[in-house]
């Protein structure tokens, strides 16, 4: 495949990651799957690719959590992990609640505290939203209401960091978004 045993070893994690991200995609994820996932997401991103990251990221979405990986790489690597994670695979398309349509979108990301959500399908009803920052404390719990289809959220002296968005809507359908302040 490649000149050097590195390289090989980058294009396997690579083949691992797409495998495993189309297999989260279709729902059939088996428990090797997930235990590929978590080896890829702990692998050094500078020797295992930066297909790590993405596979960092998809661990989040799998386990519905955000975990700060540890830093396996040698100590003269210096680099900025969060900066990578932006480079996760996108989420799929709608969701798996009974009608199947609804998603909401959060723009920009990273923002400095303010930003935008938008609906897919217009909703009237209000919008229970809860943000929470990395450590698990909750930030910020109010209702949105999407008048346009659009909204938005300004975040009052919040540390730069990564923070949960959860929306609930009126069926009781819950939403996470990730997003980062700069």
């Amino acid at each position: 495949m490649a000149d050097a045993t590195t390289a090989d070893a980058i294009v396997v994690n690579y083949r691992t990651y797409y495998q495993m991200y189309l297999h989260y995609l279709e729902n059939v994820m088996s428990s090797a799957d997930s235990a590929e996932v978590t080896t890829l997401a702990n692998l050094c991103p500078i020797t295992g690719g930066k297909c790590v990251y993405q596979a960092r990221a998809l661990y989040d979405m799998i386990y519905d959590t955000l975990v700060f990986f540890p830093n396996n790489c040698p100590d003269t690597v210096v680099f900025d992990s969060i900066a990578e994670r932006h480079s996760a695979p996108p989420l799929p398309k709608g969701d798996t609640a009974t009608n199947g349509n609804q998603q909401y979108t959060l723009y920009p990301n990273p923002n400095n505290g303010n930003f935008v959500l938008q609906q897919n399908i217009a909703d009237q009803q209000p919008v229970i939203s809860e943000i929470w920052d990395v450590t698990g404390r909750s930030i910020y719990k109010g209702d949105l209401h999407f008048e346009t289809r659009t909204t938005t959220l300004q975040m009052v002296n919040e540390m730069p960091g990564l923070y949960l968005l959860q929306l609930t809507d009126s069926k009781g359908r819950m939403f996470k978004l990730k997003f980062v302040v700069e």
